[in-house]
């Protein structure tokens, strides 16, 4: 298969984007633990 937009940029009117690329979301359950602000900072460090 051939994307050739995938990489270009997509002007959305009140932003654009610099592709057409993203990371969906998701629960990663760290939310709820003493130190899960760090863990999840380190989480989508990572991604």
């Amino acid at each position: 298969m051939s994307y050739p937009s995938l990489f270009a940029p997509l002007d959305l009117g009140f932003t654009t984007l610099r592709n057409r690329v993203l990371m969906g979301s998701m629960h990663t359950g760290l939310e709820e633990h003493p130190d899960g602000a760090e863990r999840l900072a380190a989480f989508y460090a990572e991604r």
